[in-house]
């Protein structure tokens, strides 16, 4: 499917937050609304307090600190920058959330903080977890897939799953 396609059914938390997350010279409030401008466009003016009240509520939910909503999101610590991305892409309307490498990099609060809401969020929506880190993984997966020189090995329930299996899945070995 094309990006627009994509976009109208799925979010995506990528894992390079500046390079692919934010675009790193606009404001904090300009990166909260880069996903949903319309909503708060009307003949292509901005309902500019609409968006300035909506992403203040992002901010308070998701513990984005920052100095204010005009900072640039260069400003921002790694958290808060995955913070903003998390906000932003999870608020959406849509069915399917890929997230790639979503704690990548993150104190162990901030970790915590984004798998509770990546377990909220499966209530309304499908998440695609890729994730290398396994602890990730068993904690926030239905069923996990592992995939071996670019070929899927097996998918596994989450109840069966272990390190071990995991490791020999890993290496190429399908378990039964």
């Amino acid at each position: 499917t094309s990006p627009i396609q994509f976009r109208r059914i799925a979010s995506h938390i990528p894992d390079d937050r500046v390079g692919m997350g934010v675009l790193p010279s606009l404001s904090v409030l300009e990166n909260l609304a880069l996903t949903s401008y319309r909503r708060f466009s009307k003949f292509g003016f901005l309902k500019f307090n609409e968006l300035e009240q909506y992403a203040n509520g992002l901010v308070d939910k998701y513990n984005i600190v920052m100095p204010s909503l005009k900072a640039p999101a260069w400003q921002l610590s790694g958290g808060n920058l995955a913070r903003l991305i998390l906000a932003r892409e999870t608020s959406a309307e849509c069915s399917l959330v890929v997230a790639v490498h979503p704690t990548f990099g993150l104190d162990v609060a901030s970790t915590e903080e984004t798998w509770k809401l990546l377990l909220e969020l499966r209530k309304k929506a499908a998440v695609l977890l890729v994730s290398e880190d396994l602890e990730e993984i068993l904690q926030l997966s239905d069923r996990i897939g592992v995939m071996y020189k670019g070929e899927l090995v097996d998918v596994l329930d989450s109840e069966e799953a272990d390190a071990e299996k995991i490791g020999l899945m890993m290496g190429g070995v399908k378990v039964d």
